[in-house]
């Protein structure tokens, strides 16, 4: 994928543009980046013009340290990148706490997001991974999330329900990414402003679960059944909090959907779009 560069507030963020159409834009998770959607941009960009980002703080965008990585911090974010490419109303789909923060960006912006499509958004229920909640553990945390091989396989077979998916280009690229400078110490500031040891911390909870009942766009709410990382449970508490949303369960799939089953993704969420025309 051929990416550029846009100024954001003096930051320069990396992202992909492709296709022509309504704007759809792509949010990745805490741990990711643009090239998540490396299996989807094509498809989608057939009808729609798909913009995928690298978040700030995340992949080879900029990591300034005066950013206190708060999760309303990165949804506002995405609203700045959209103006900083001159996008005033776009179609917004994310993944884990990129699910999150496009819901929370619907919620702050409700004249600017024409829909959301939430991938098993993080933090609207208790309970994840013990990996990410030890990860908070000052000096723990520091010493587990130290970049390697052997732990990026265990993250990401943990991510999904077959190993198979994931490949070796992938993997790499993954560890390429967490060894940015800057990376691991902007990915545990980002996770501790809504994680602890026990779980979601309750203020980052309540923000969110308030943020469900101020969406006022139409929700396409997608979740993998073998989710490790948020149990498929939460999906109930986020589909409850919500005035309109459409939910897709999918089998045998964890917590990528998009990578997991990409060709049913593509179809659900074109399906979906279609549909608000």
């Amino acid at each position: 994928m051929e990416t550029q560069f846009a100024d954001v507030n003096g930051h320069r963020i990396r992202y992909v543009d492709q296709g022509s159409g309504e704007p759809l834009i792509l949010v990745h998770g805490i741990t990711g980046y643009l090239e998540d959607w490396g299996a989807n941009i094509a498809a989608l960009s057939a009808k729609y013009r798909v913009i995928a980002l690298d978040l700030i703080g995340s992949g080879l965008s900029d990591k300034p340290d005066a950013l206190a990585y708060t999760q309303q911090d990165i949804a506002a974010s995405v609203l700045d990148f959209m103006s900083a490419i001159g996008i005033e109303r776009a179609h917004l789909c994310g993944y884990s706490s990129g699910g999150r923060q496009v819901i929370l960006a619907g919620a702050m912006a409700p004249q600017r997001v024409l829909s959301v499509t939430a991938l098993a958004p993080a933090g609207f229920d208790q309970g994840t991974i013990i990996n990410f909640r030890l990860a908070t553990v000052p000096g723990l945390g520091e010493v587990l999330t130290r970049p390697s091989m052997a732990g990026t396989k265990m993250l990401m077979k943990t991510a999904v329900f077959d190993p198979s998916v994931l490949n070796e280009a992938m993997l790499q690229r993954k560890l390429d990414m967490a060894r940015q400078p800057d990376a691991q110490r902007i990915f545990l500031r980002t996770l501790r402003g809504f994680v602890a040891f026990r779980g979601f911390k309750p203020d980052a909870l309540a923000a969110a679960q308030k943020a469900l009942g101020d969406v006022q766009c139409p929700v396409l709410l997608i979740w993998g059944r073998d989710d490790k990382f948020l149990p498929f449970r939460h999906s109930e508490t986020v589909q409850a909090g919500l005035r309109n949303v459409q939910f897709i369960a999918y089998d045998k799939c964890g917590h990528l959907p998009q990578i997991e089953h990409p060709d049913r993704f593509n179809a659900d969420i074109s399906a979906f779009l279609d549909g608000l025309s």
